[in-house]
């Protein structure tokens, strides 16, 4: 198997333009954290790391020596290979591997400077959970002093790549997390536990889901037996999930009402009050997020206040996303009845004065709004979100 030995273009979400800076309205009336509970935050890392290393990246080997560049990030395919991409890294950047945090680096400070505590990180493919938990701790070690978010990550296989799906390796990758948080013990406030008794930081299994505009390459019933198997997967373990829904809306709520103890979050909701009854109705919270901002939201808005505020949580997709923000705001990404995210970045429902990628720092201007539309103040506001975070461990 071949790869390009180009680097992909990095977007402007992850080169940190000066546009992205966090305007600062409102954070005074903010203390409590917020959350952002859909963030692709390593794929910052991962535009550095394929953009300063292409030969090492993209040079893979089918023997499992090296990770190799999917999309946009870099796709570890079993144990040895997220071993392999830790050796790398420190063997590249020295202990420190600043020239490739820099720019995460600068979101977590801006993103702290908005009254953001958590980000919670999804994976997308086996072994991304098992390798973002090891750059989580590379990065950690070289910033010992700093106050940024926490970073909570995630494990499980997106819809898009479900043809690669296998219990074997979501249990293998669920017990080497299980030991990296054996050998570092979190606080008892920040443990849930297994079936088996076993203590486990905030873990989550997502991105998970149903999208048909893959069914193409990867068939429907091959992409509701991996959520069939995954959904299970958590109820057992007592994890919550976060589920990626587009034009499988149908086939989501049939999954969730066989297991019927599901507990997590459907992503990037952007449905309609009805939809968002029937999410309710399995245990879901909706997960909010730039489209809220959008110029033509009013469905949306009508399925946020018949929800209420203790069944919102707040996301970004970043750097998949953009928010249209207010006029006023210094700061520099599909709306259908589905439940599930459905918008690009390209589409008509945002104005082009001031649209902005999404990223955690600007979360504030979504507080703001679900302020406005429930009509309290917005520490409340950003209160009650972080406890139905809390409520899902």
């Amino acid at each position: 198997m071949q790869f390009s030995a180009s680097a992909p273009n990095e977007s402007k979400a992850l080169r940190g333009d000066d546009s992205s800076v966090s305007d600062k309205i409102s954070l005074s009336d903010v203390s409590c954290g917020i959350t952002d509970t859909h963030c692709h935050i390593f794929r910052t890392a991962d535009s550095r790391l394929i953009s300063l290393y292409p030969s090492v990246f993209n040079a893979c080997s089918l023997n499992g020596e090296m990770p190799v560049v999917r999309d946009d990030f870099l796709l570890c395919r079993d144990e040895g290979e997220v071993d392999a991409f830790t050796e790398a890294l420190v063997k590249l950047t020295g202990n420190s591997g600043r020239e490739v945090f820099e720019e995460l680096e600068r979101l977590l400070l801006r993103s702290a400077e908005a009254s953001v505590s958590e980000i919670m990180a999804p994976a997308v493919t086996h072994f991304e959970g098992l390798r973002n938990l090891r750059l989580l701790r590379f990065f950690s070690k070289a910033h010992a002093d700093a106050s940024f978010p926490e970073i909570f990550c995630g494990m499980g296989v997106h819809p898009m790549y479900a043809g690669d799906f296998s219990r074997e390796k979501l249990r293998t990758e669920y017990e080497l997390i299980r030991r990296v948080f054996s050998e570092s013990p979190a606080a008892p406030e920040e443990k849930s536990v297994t079936a088996d008794g076993h203590p486990v930081k905030k873990l989550f299994v997502g991105e998970i889901g149903i999208d048909k505009r893959f069914r193409d390459t990867v068939p429907l019933d091959v992409q509701t037996e991996a959520l069939h198997e995954q959904l299970i997967f958590a109820v057992e373990n007592h994890l919550p999930v976060n589920i990626h829904g587009v034009g499988g809306d149908n086939e989501i709520l049939h999954e969730l009402k066989r297991l019927n103890r599901v507990k997590g979050i459907i992503h990037a909701f952007t449905g309609n009050y009805s939809r968002a009854e029937q999410y309710l109705r399995r245990g879901l919270k909706l997960g909010i997020g730039p489209m809220l901002l959008a110029t033509e939201s009013h469905k949306l808005e009508e399925a946020v206040r018949y929800a209420g505020i203790d069944n919102l949580v707040l996301e970004t997709d970043y750097p998949y996303m953009y928010m249209n923000l207010p006029e006023n705001s210094s700061s520099s990404a599909p709306d259908s009845d589905s439940g599930g995210e459905q918008a690009s970045a390209d589409d008509s429902c945002f104005s082009p004065r001031r649209r902005s990628a999404a990223s955690p720092d600007l979360l504030i201007h979504i507080v703001e709004r679900l302020s406005e539309i429930f009509g309290i103040g917005k520490e409340e506001t950003a209160g009650r979100l972080h406890r139905n975070v809390e409520e899902l461990f």
